[in-house]
């Protein structure tokens, strides 16, 4: 997946379809291209392999990305929030 790459600084090259867009920061984290678009996919694939530096770049940004917005704790925190959230519209009764 594109979130375990990332966590190992790998850089992603990934269409901008589903949750790919959540994860990778396009020309920041990584590199995304349309669906279907062979022509985007080799030439991304051909310029990270030309520059060395850019890709750990990419990959090191990736990595910092996933490690703030996709870690346990600040998973843990969300679903906290929700849950916050959701009780708040309660009657005061039902969730004590």
């Amino acid at each position: 997946s594109n979130a375990s790459s990332a966590s190992v600084e790998s850089p992603a090259i990934a269409t901008r379809a589903g949750g790919t867009v959540e994860v990778i920061e396009p020309d920041v984290s990584g590199v995304l291209v349309d669906a279907g678009d062979r022509q985007a996919l080799a030439s991304a694939i051909g310029a990270l392999a030309a520059d060395p530096a850019r890709a750990r770049a990419l990959g090191l940004a990736a990595r910092e990305r996933v490690r703030r917005r996709f870690s346990l704790d600040d998973m843990l925190a969300a679903y906290h929030r929700l849950y916050e959230s959701l009780l708040a519209g309660l009657p005061d009764d039902r969730h004590r």
